[in-house]
C-alpha cells in the first residue's frame, strides 16, 4: 500500500515538475515539431530525477517533448549528484535504444541541450549496456549527420569502456 502511494506521489510530482503550459507545441508525434526549447527550459530544471523517473515509467510512449525534457536534465553540474547521475546514465542508454532517430533530431534542433555532457554520458556507461545494438540502431537512423557521428563516436567509446 505504501509503495502504491509512493508511485502516485512521484507521478503527480513528475507531471507537475515539468508541466508544459502550452502543449500545442507537441503538434506532431513523429518529432517534426517546432522547437519548444523555451517552454522546456522555463519549466524544467537540470539534474531533475523526477523527469528521469517519468521517462522510465513512460518509456514505450515518449513523444518529442518528453525526450527533450529528459535530455534537458543532463548537465555537467549533475555529476555531483550521484543518485541522478547513475539513474540518468542508465536511462540514457535505454532511451537511445528505443528512440535513436528522435534523439538525433532533438539533439540537433534544441539549442538548450548540453550536447557535450550528453555525449560524455554516452561514452561512459555505468552499467552493462546493449552497446552494439544501440550503435547499430543509431547507425541505421536518419538525422543530422554531424550529431549522429558524434553519438556513434561516443558509443564506440562506451563499447570499449
Amino acid at each position: 500500500m505504501i509503495r502504491f502511494a509512493l508511485v502516485i506521489i512521484i507521478s503527480v510530482q513528475t507531471l507537475s515538475a515539468c508541466s508544459n503550459t502550452k502543449m500545442s507545441h507537441e503538434k506532431n508525434q513523429n518529432s517534426k515539431v517546432i522547437s519548444n526549447s523555451q517552454n522546456v527550459s522555463d519549466s524544467c530544471t537540470r539534474c531533475d530525477i523526477l523527469t528521469v523517473k517519468n521517462t522510465e515509467s513512460h518509456i514505450n510512449e515518449l513523444k518529442y517533448t518528453n525526450l527533450h525534457r529528459f535530455l534537458y536534465t543532463f548537465s555537467k553540474d549533475c555529476s555531483k549528484n550521484i543518485e541522478y547521475s547513475e539513474y540518468s546514465n542508465e536511462m540514457l542508454f535505454k532511451v537511445f535504444e528505443k528512440y535513436p532517430e528522435q534523439l538525433i533530431n532533438c539533439m540537433s534542433k534544441e539549442k538548450d541541450l548540453d550536447i557535450d555532457y550528453i555525449l560524455l554520458e554516452l561514452s561512459t556507461p555505468l552499467l552493462d549496456i546493449n552497446g552494439k545494438v544501440i550503435y547499430e540502431k543509431v547507425q541505421n537512423a536518419s538525422g543530422d549527420k554531424l550529431i549522429k557521428e558524434k553519438i556513434l563516436e561516443a558509443l564506440k567509446k562506451a563499447i570499449d569502456y
